[in-house]
């Protein structure tokens, strides 16, 4: 119950830093978080609720809310305001509405009807920039089809950023840009962009620098073109629309929902487009090089903690509080009295009040167990070392100085998160942005970004120190040819282990190979969580008379119902005894695309049974050739990862296989031309996600798929 009291109180105390439009909700949520008999409904996790499905509609039948006659929409964006400022924990479920399929198309706002004539004439108005503007003013020319017709919205930072770093090269697929930024402890943040329509301009151009002019200068430029062709201003917003709804009329929906959509896929990778065939310079590729170094090393083969989308429900609670735990740090006694260091006047700052704090902070790193607060308290002693006393010293800090840092991180970073070891940075774009679009200070902003910059650069050089669950680089898929060098790779290296301990490749080598080769190619075509695939029993796996998505396909045709029995039975799994949403709970059904996948699979399914008819994957000991009646333990699965990262020499894992589900299941409705409308909302109901967004954000690779179509052609 204290549990409860202190979180409860700690969100009673944060309306003021919920926006007023949510203030109505806000109220309600607070009543029902304290009624008796829901609580059964909520759990909490780093002292924040974590609400599930069952209380989100216990709350949306409020007769007050109703009367309030909102949509639920405005509640939805409610409670994942909640979820994204950590006002509630992340692994909330999502408010239970089925929004429309046009709330997946960004531009669902579309033109107004006074703009409607843009349709016609935009075709016309690309061919004046492209042949006419282009002969008088190609600068010009390139600069008005790159941000007005190309799909990325090429702002004044991707432009700069890619021409200044010499980040263009040229290929037949066209122009491609990498816009790198150092947030994320200590990576370069890779993003590409295909150009398609300014290309043959691009290569017009004979200059060294590809812009002369300022930004400004030539948007200024673009608008008085814009108001002679059209006889009247048009916006950027009102240009763009135009141009994708001509697109929109020569593509089918699934492909129009993707690459209109209002959340962003996975962008595609350097290694990925390398794998295709297309030649990357050696300066661009040896940044994806040194990232991937730098996450082998920091896993030290213990990739099973990072990979898996489980990984959240097993790590362990910490007790990290900013207030609680850093905040008192800062105190201590000077002459009989209570001082607090961050009150200091730089006149009256001595090197013994700056030791002192130190003293303080490292007294609570030896006594501390949670890493968070380790983290962060080795953070700030970096900073205090670098604060001068007396005159100003060059590349160090003063009182003041270190105070507003410390305040601008306890406000936009340590009060908003409490686990910094298995954290997703990616979420920190997200409030940087949303802090810059909501009104931030312009100087407010750059020092926080600096700061986190040097918060995860600092953690970066003494990473060894700790274990860090990194998720931000982003994933590629493991590609269909590759399955079978994985396959074979899983042979070659159980043959190799049993030699090194004087075995030959007997029978229950053989068995284990199997086993692993049936993990990989069920998780490859089923797109199911690792620990989904590894509790599976028997019982939960049916040959099907034809595949949903073209019943032409009768053959190789399996589904696998996900339920929680095979979780529970598992004595292994510590906390993970239920599904991480009621959306989990499914079944899914698959085709083995290749015939030779589907011959192992079934011959393990059918040698497996005769073993023991409960588990689908048992453990083993691979050493001592024994094998168990039990389900394959998590820590099994680092020697699958192994091998796909050495096969494939990108950065993939086991859970990596989940991404090439996603990936390939829309690659081939599209090539089927299986474009049915709710095709996005049947795939996330598939992979057992709330909405389609969760699903295109994190494994979707869109822009591979038109590269693999097109490397196909």
């Amino acid at each position: 119950m204290l549990d409860f009291e202190k979180t409860y109180d700690f969100l009673y105390k944060s309306k003021k830093d919920i926006p007023k439009k949510y203030y109505k909700f806000y109220d309600i949520l607070i009543i029902k978080l304290d009624v008796q008999e829901m609580k059964k409904y909520i759990k909490i996790r780093h002292h924040r609720f974590i609400l599930s499905q069952d209380f989100l509609i216990f709350f949306s039948t409020d007769s007050s809310l109703i009367k309030l006659k909102n949509n639920s929409n405005q509640i939805y964006n409610f409670f994942e305001h909640l979820k994204n400022y950590n006002f509630i924990h992340e692994d909330s479920d999502c408010f239970p509405i089925k929004q429309p399929m046009s709330k997946i198309n960004k531009y669902h706002n579309f033109l107004a009807k006074n703009h409607f004539y843009l349709i016609d004439e935009i075709t016309e108005f690309i061919n004046y920039i492209h042949k006419e503007l282009s002969i008088i003013n190609l600068e010009l020319s390139i600069f008005i089809s790159l941000v007005y017709f190309e799909e990325h919205n090429w702002n004044e930072f991707a432009i700069e950023n890619s021409f200044k770093n010499d980040l263009f090269w040229n290929e037949t697929i066209g122009y491609q840009s990498i816009i790198s930024d150092a947030l994320q402890d200590g990576f370069k943040n890779i993003k590409i962009y295909k150009i398609k329509i300014t290309s043959f301009l691009l290569l017009k151009n004979k200059k060294e620098k590809l812009f002369s002019t300022k930004y400004t200068d030539l948007f200024e430029s673009a608008r008085k073109i814009i108001h002679l062709f059209f006889k009247k201003d048009i916006s950027l917003n009102n240009i763009r629309k135009a141009l994708i709804f001509n697109n929109i009329m020569d593509e089918n929906p699934l492909i129009t929902a993707c690459k209109y959509k209002k959340t962003s896929t996975i962008p595609i990778s350097l290694s990925e487009l390398s794998y295709l065939g297309i030649s990357i310079p050696i300066h661009l590729s040896s940044i994806e090089i040194n990232n991937l170094k730098i996450i082998q090393k920091k896993v030290k083969n213990k990739w099973i903690k990072e990979m898996d989308d489980y990984s959240d429900e097993t790590y362990l609670e910490t007790e990290f509080d900013y207030n609680f735990k850093i905040a008192p740090l800062f105190f201590f006694i000077e002459n009989k009295r209570r001082v607090h260091f961050l009150k200091k006047k730089q006149r009256d700052l001595k090197l013994n009040q700056i030791q002192t704090v130190k003293n303080n902070m490292l007294k609570k790193v030896a006594d501390e167990k949670d890493k968070t607060t380790i983290l962060v308290i080795r953070y700030i002693i970096s900073l205090l070392n670098r604060i001068y006393v007396g005159k100003k010293i060059a590349d160090k800090i003063g009182i003041q100085t270190f105070t507003q840092y410390i305040n601008i991180l306890k406000n936009h970073l340590f009060l908003h998160f409490s686990d910094y070891e298995s954290i997703d940075e990616n979420k920190f774009y997200f409030i940087l942005g949303t802090l810059k679009n909501g009104g931030i200070s312009k100087n407010t902003f750059l020092k926080l970004k600096y700061l986190i910059v040097n918060f995860f650069n600092f953690h970066n050089k003494i990473f060894s120190k700790y274990e860090f669950h990194l998720k931000y680089m982003f994933k590629s898929i493991v590609f269909e040819k590759e399955i079978d060098l994985i396959l074979l790779k899983i042979e070659e290296t159980i043959k190799q282990i049993a030699k090194q301990n004087s075995h030959r490749y007997s029978k229950i080598y053989k068995e284990i190979v199997e086993e692993y080769q049936a993990f990989i190619i069920l998780g490859f075509y089923s797109g199911l969580r690792l620990n989904e695939i590894r509790t599976r029993m028997h019982s939960d796996l049916y040959n099907e008379p034809h595949y949903i998505y073209n019943s032409s396909i009768k053959k190789n045709v399996f589904s696998i119902d996900i339920n929680l029995k095979g979780l529970k039975l598992d004595k292994n799994a510590h906390k993970i005894n239920s599904f991480k949403s009621s959306n989990a709970k499914r079944r899914v059904i698959f085709h083995i695309r290749n015939n030779n996948h589907a011959i192992i699979f079934q011959n393990f399914i059918e040698n497996s049974y005769i073993k023991n008819k409960k588990y689908l994957f048992k453990d083993f000991d691979v050493k001592n050739k024994k094998r168990f009646t039990t389900v394959l333990k998590l820590s099994k699965l680092n020697f699958l990862n192994n091998i796909i990262l050495q096969v494939t020499n990108r950065y993939s894992t086991l859970h990596s296989m989940r991404h090439s589900y996603v990936t390939y299941w829309l690659l081939y409705r599209i090539k089927e031309n299986k474009t049915f409308n709710d095709a996005l909302l049947n795939l996330s109901i598939e992979v057992g996600h709330v909405t389609p967004t969760i699903t295109m954000q994190n494994y979707m690779h869109y822009s591979l798929i038109e590269e693999i179509i097109r490397n196909e052609k």
